[in-house]
């Protein structure tokens, strides 16, 4: 598999500035507060968009990786607001302002223009990896540190793909609820080349996860084939609420469903832990 670098990217971005304040759960048409809608052109005709919360001071830098389809249709507001409208359940949708208010920057990042309607398997994809080393080079000119990556659900695979790719800037990968089943429209996990990740890697699952697609057992098999990482740590959580939706959905186990504050504590210790 070809490793690509975050060196030598050329970055031209489209920043649009929001207000100060606070960063709390969003509804459709909702802006987000505190935020910045950023715009790359990675690769000819193709433009990457995210949202990026900058905490003040930064600890660390992470990548949010969302599921699903992928599609969060970011916009923004007559006033330059960022909107996100889709996939606003999410896990790491929800929690991005636990992360901030934990000293860490979010790039919290949308599908690229040429997947309008879901990454689907391109989330396994060699330009995959190129858009989002375009967004780690972007990060770094706001604050020189590493960047993790850090998926849940089919998320998972952008970020492992990018983790197995990518050769700078990168400072470790985080894993959560991975798809490791394939399908029509998921590599798996476990199909990447994940002994070549030489990076810090935190794996998490959630022991009562009925997600066909992503067995809490196989957290464990994930960190087995991890063997370039120089720190690895494979964490399974218990608890919770009852339910609200499917298995496969984010308001339950699979996604960390009453216990997001343990789980973004669980990934951010982690990575402050393995800081370079």
């Amino acid at each position: 598999m070809k490793m690509l670098s975050t060196c030598g990217v050329a970055l031209f971005a489209t920043v649009i500035l929001a207000a100060c304040g606070g960063g709390g759960s969003t509804t459709p048409g909702t802006p987000v507060a505190g935020a910045s809608l950023v715009t790359l052109d990675t690769r000819t005709g193709v433009t990457q968009k995210f949202v990026l919360l900058k905490p003040d001071p930064v600890v660390a830098s992470v990548i949010l990786f969302a599921g699903g389809d992928g599609i969060l249709s970011l916009s923004q507001d007559g006033a330059g607001n960022p909107v996100i409208s889709k996939l606003l359940g999410n896990f790491l949708v929800r929690t991005r302002q636990d992360f901030v208010d934990r000293g860490f920057m979010v790039a919290l990042v949308d599908v690229s223009s040429d997947n309008p309607n879901g990454i689907g398997l391109a989330r396994g994809s060699a330009d995959h990896a190129l858009d989002m080393a375009a967004v780690v080079a972007y990060m770094r000119q706001q604050v020189n540190i590493p960047v993790w990556l850090v998926g849940t659900s089919a998320g998972s695979q952008s970020a492992a793909n990018a983790a197995v790719r990518l050769t700078q800037g990168i400072g470790g990968v985080v894993l959560t609820s991975s798809v490791t089943v394939p399908s029509s429209t998921a590599v798996g996990v476990l199909n990447m080349d994940l002994e070549s990740i030489r990076v810090p890697a935190f794996v998490m699952a959630h022991v009562q996860d009925q997600c066909a697609s992503t067995p809490p057992a196989d957290a464990q098999r994930i960190a087995d084939r991890l063997t370039g990482a120089p720190a690895k740590l494979v964490t399974l959580l218990t608890g919770g609420v009852a339910p609200t939706s499917g298995p496969c959905e984010a308001q339950s186990q699979h996604g960390f469903f009453g216990i997001e504050p343990q789980a973004v504590d669980a990934i951010t210790n982690f990575i402050k832990s393995n800081a370079q």
